[in-house]
């Protein structure tokens, strides 16, 4: 009988994958992954397993913050503010309960995160050939909703099974595989991951640094010449960004080009603290008509494309959270960043390679795998600085009230 630890454990990562599996009440989306983690929650509590770090309150406090000053300057609403407030803080607590859980075996975790986004792979390389002859589908996306979700939430583990093959002659197969899939799925998102983790990947050997800007430029003019869809959306960008008209892109381009647009004129407003948490909509509706260009997408599918969460996560942070939450995100990067080539900060420089995805493209708030790996990043540098530290128990006579001053133990010292 499987037991309630592995119950959860398992539940939790194939739930980042499960982005398709979702019902609708009403006009409200609900994905099925959260009500799992309201019951694998109930389950922690039972097993004493809660855990609120002090560092999550402080990020509260953050957030809280940004909602209560938009909603009285009047650019923010509460039930926008509400929504996005409370699916991030459901979603961090969550696996901050799910890490201790798990004893913070932060190996085990992401190795299986990485073995089912192999099967993943596998699965969406045996589905392609049926659904490009059935209905005309040319890029693969398994079982996500699209190709480019494929990409986002597989990508560590693309760059993980590259590692462990360069490191420990392992897992060769599962890095072709991977390979072969991204590939498939023809993402300029997926193509830009490879590139980028190409550089930190080769960051490692001094020697490759020298030779590296020319295998980059070479990779990636590949991916240009060989993939019209990219070839596109490279064209399409560069003519945006030359004559400031969006007329003629593709949609890609224009939901990217377009909510940029709009945060700029938000910060040109309110620079310092932007105009609140999840008012990014709000602002879209204010500013989408001075984009040169817009009325060639009104009233055709592009016609607030990605309006609610600006199709950038670093575009919609600054949109509503101004520089001061843009310096945020740069802080907490630079903070927790790997440093070394030990496992955990292998681990580390993979959740690079999906950062740097997210905030280009991916412009959700609370995504099924963004907190996974979020907390897996601050716990990866916490297992560095102060080995051992994550196996001192926290017992239940510390729940729920103490667990607060020890878990101050958990955020890595400036």
């Amino acid at each position: 009988m499987i037991s309630i630890r592995s119950f959860v454990l398992y539940t939790t990562i194939a739930g980042l994958f499960g982005t398709a599996a979702y019902f609708t009440v009403g006009t409200v989306m609900i994905q099925v992954f959260y009500l799992l983690m309201l019951v694998n929650l109930i389950l922690m509590l039972s097993m004493k397993r809660l855990w609120i770090p002090t560092g999550l309150l402080g990020f509260v406090a953050l957030l809280a913050g940004s909602g209560l000053v938009g909603i009285l300057r009047g650019t923010d609403t509460l039930p926008l503010f509400a929504k996005e407030f409370s699916g991030i803080v459901f979603s961090a607590f969550y696996f901050c309960c799910f890490f201790r859980a798990m004893s913070f075996d932060l190996k085990k975790c992401f190795r299986l995160y990485a073995r089912m986004a192999y099967w993943v792979a596998i699965i969406g390389i045996v589905l392609f050939p049926f659904r490009l002859l059935l209905t005309g589908e040319y890029r693969l996306r398994s079982i996500l909703t699209e190709p480019s979700m494929f990409v986002l939430t597989c990508v560590p583990a693309l760059y993980y099974f590259a590692d462990q093959w360069q490191r420990y002659r392992a897992n060769r197969r599962e890095f072709l595989v991977m390979l072969a899939a991204f590939i498939l799925a023809g993402s300029s998102n997926g193509f830009l991951a490879i590139l980028f983790g190409m550089v930190i990947f080769f960051m490692r050997y001094r020697r490759a640094r020298f030779v590296m800007p020319g295998i980059v430029i070479i990779a990636g003019l590949s991916f240009y010449a060989l993939f019209q869809d990219v070839e596109l959306r490279v064209n399409d960008s560069f003519r945006a960004l030359q004559e400031f008209d969006l007329s003629g892109t593709n949609l890609s381009t224009w939901a990217l080009f377009s909510n940029m647009f709009v945060a700029q004129q938000v910060l040109i407003e309110h620079p310092i603290l932007g105009n609140g948490l999840g008012s990014h909509g709000l602002s879209y509706e204010k500013y989408i008509g001075q984009v040169q260009g817009v009325d060639e997408f009104m009233g055709s599918v592009g016609e607030g494309l990605n309006a609610a969460d600006a199709n950038s996560l670093a575009t919609r942070v600054l949109s509503d959270m101004g520089t001061m939450g843009g310096l945020f995100v740069v802080w907490f990067l630079w903070k927790y960043r790997p440093r070394g080539d030990s496992d955990f900060e292998m681990m580390s420089k993979a959740i690079w390679v999906y950062f740097f995805v997210k905030l280009l493209r991916g412009g959700q708030y609370f995504s099924n795998e963004q907190y996974f790996f979020i907390v897996l990043y601050v716990l990866n540098r916490l297992a560095v600085l102060r080995p051992g530290f994550l196996q001192r128990p926290i017992t239940a006579r510390h729940f729920p009230i103490k667990a607060l001053h020890l878990s101050s133990g958990y955020s890595a010292p400036s």
